[in-house]
């Protein structure tokens, strides 16, 4: 869900001429920018925190209650009987508090929803090598 932001949201502050050097490049080329590291070191250390992840999931489903509790910070713990659930630690606005089960359905929704959004992002460059807000600028300017 936070692809379509990454995506909207450096565009955005290109227009205005903001958000430095990373906003100048468009969500289509982002694989030229130059990064403080080689590419395949950042895949390198993002794989390896996926994987510590999912494994601290799968140590959960095979033996429940195991990794409720944070390694780091030993004061959060994880709802006791959401097995293999990542979520209950980190909510500092207070949006788990109700019906877990209708806030997942909407989680899922709501990521169904960005999907199609990021289909629709590829779709418009595919056709006209612009950005969504490009797009959107000259449908604006000109709708017929």
């Amino acid at each position: 869900m936070l692809g379509a932001a990454g995506i909207l949201v450096p565009d955005l502050l290109h227009s205005i001429g903001a958000g430095g050097p990373a906003a100048q490049v468009p969500w289509f080329e982002a694989g030229k920018y130059e990064y403080f590291a080689p590419p395949s070191t950042l895949f390198a250390i993002m794989m390896f925190l996926f994987a510590w992840v999912e494994i601290r999931r799968l140590q959960d489903i095979r033996k429940p209650g195991s990794a409720n509790q944070d390694p780091i910070f030993p004061n959060n713990k994880l709802p006791e009987g959401e097995v293999g659930y990542p979520g209950g630690i980190f909510d500092p606005l207070g949006y788990s508090k109700g019906d877990m089960a209708t806030l997942k359905v909407k989680e899922i929704k709501n990521a169904r929803l960005a999907m199609l959004g990021f289909a629709g992002f590829v779709a418009q460059y595919a056709t006209t090598g612009k950005t969504p807000l490009q797009n959107l600028a000259d449908h604006l300017a000109d709708p017929w």
